[in-house]
């Protein structure tokens, strides 16, 4: 029981921490926010901070909370299991939208560029699955690789766009836009398999 209290203490001063960094980037930009600043906002001492994280980027990138967008897109392709491979864009579009204030306050920055290798890691990982359950064919002869990173970088360019964009469109509507531009790319017979 007590294992499991500490284990609370240490989520509730992680969570507090992300948000206060969230919260610190929107209203400041990434790159004018210390350590002191977050521990302030968090309501924490410095070396609270430091017990759960290295420095602000440590805080940013950390791997739970990549984890979690990881298993929710999964869950997501997992509960379509119909014939789109893709299904999971629209969970992957609803999250970013959650975080679309962040996303604009780090775009074109070193920060940015970071969130963006981690999301690039996500999806090729989330793509690759998708597109590997449905076990494509070789029609077209186009190898797994090459349509994973065709899929990750059409999808990463257009939320890129999409979060620059007023008025703001919704993720249902750059959902649809997302499998339109994508259309009789995916489909039955598209991609092989590595054997």
């Amino acid at each position: 029981m007590r294992d499991e209290k500490i284990d609370r203490r240490v989520q509730r001063s992680r969570q507090m921490l992300r948000d206060a960094l969230l919260s610190l980037v929107i209203e400041r930009g990434y790159e004018s926010v210390t350590v002191q600043d977050i521990a302030e906002r968090a309501g924490v001492g410095r070396s609270t901070f430091y017990t759960h994280f290295r420095d602000k980027q440590d805080l940013l990138l950390s791997e739970a909370e990549w984890a979690a967008l990881a298993r929710e897109l999964k869950g997501a392709a997992a509960a379509a299991s119909g014939a789109d491979p893709l299904a999971f864009t629209l969970a992957f579009f609803r999250h970013v939208d959650g975080y679309r204030q962040v996303f604009r306050a780090i775009a074109g920055g070193a920060a940015g560029s970071l969130v963006q290798m981690k999301l690039r890691k996500v999806l090729k990982t989330t793509v690759r699955n998708a597109l590997s359950m449905h076990r494509r064919g070789a029609q077209r002869g186009v190898p797994l690789e090459p349509a994973v990173e065709y899929v990750v970088g059409a999808l990463l360019s257009l939320t890129m766009w999409w979060i620059e964009q007023k008025p703001r469109t919704s993720p249902e509507d750059i959902n649809g836009i997302f499998h339109r531009l994508l259309a009789g790319f995916v489909e039955p017979g598209v991609c092989k398999t590595a054997d």
